[in-house]
């Protein structure tokens, strides 16, 4: 259930060789010492140390064969509310850099960039893609991630499209000069998801949860009207409870003009604080 709280260590396979980098921040930057494995360590409310492990790896680009150096998540953690959109709390949410990397060579752009997926010479190197990876409009990252989006949909994989947009959408969040940019990160994002959606590729299992991304989306870039219809046709048949409460409090930002970021436990919280009040 991507909407629900998590607390959990995930840990990624990889074929990285240990290194380090230390920083105040995985997303703000970080600098690099010797021989050593990096983390960046979470001091939780009961005592409890976490952490997130960040490996170095040479890899070879799949498309043309150019060896170069990644950053790559060894293990990290999801402790708290994720936003209505699914992006995670910390420490998962600040390690958004490292889930996709870009060949210095040709601009390939996955998260494996060794991983052979097929031909993909002619995409690369088109004239769209270049122009995408150079959009000076942007952050790097997430043109990184929309050059991802692109190949996603050459190769088919339309629910891998939507969530590499949507990965775009929150680097252009968290920058304030590109506000503009993330309102047309989220509009791809639901035209993609309503593609895959029609292709039989849903972004979620339960039609309920991919309705609810298609509010907030909506909601999210200012279309309000939309938002409202969408919200509208799906809350009387919404039989999931998390889903349902997501719903009514998308219903109350959208009445209320809030276009911004909000947790999902500030939606149950608010549906809880609703009932008792009736």
């Amino acid at each position: 259930m991507p909407w629900a709280r998590t607390g959990r260590l995930a840990r990624l396979p990889s074929r990285m060789q240990p290194a380090v980098f230390t920083g105040r921040s995985l997303h703000s930057g970080m600098e690099r010492s010797e021989n050593k494995t990096d983390y960046i360590s979470l001091a939780l409310p009961e005592g409890e140390i976490s952490m997130t492990t960040i490996f170095s790896s040479d890899v070879r680009c799949a498309v043309c064969g150019q060896e170069s150096h990644v950053s790559q998540i060894g293990s990290t953690n999801s402790f708290g509310s994720p936003d209505l959109d699914t992006r995670p709390p910390e420490m998962k949410r600040s390690t958004i850099w490292a889930w996709v990397s870009c060949c210095p060579g040709c601009g390939y752009c996955a998260s494996d960039l060794a991983e052979d997926v097929g031909e993909l010479n002619a995409i690369v190197h088109s004239p769209d893609y270049q122009a995408r990876l150079k959009d000076e409009r942007c952050p790097a990252k997430a043109n990184e991630f929309l050059c991802q989006a692109l190949i996603a949909k050459h190769l088919g994989r339309l629910q891998d499209a939507v969530w590499a947009t949507l990965h775009a959408t929150w680097i252009c969040d968290d920058s304030a000069e590109h506000a503009q940019q993330a309102i047309e990160c989220r509009k791809a994002a639901l035209a993609l998801l309503l593609e895959a959606e029609r292709a039989g590729d849903p972004m979620f299992d339960e039609p309920a949860g991919s309705g609810a991304m298609r509010v907030d989306l909506l909601r999210r870039s200012g279309d309000f009207p939309a938002a409202r219809a969408a919200v509208d046709s799906m809350i009387v048949g919404a039989d999931e409870s998390i889903i349902r409460s997501i719903l009514v409090f998308q219903k109350h930002l959208i009445e209320t003009g809030d276009a911004a970021a909000h947790l999902v436990s500030e939606a149950v919280d608010f549906v809880e604080k609703k009932g008792k009040r009736q």
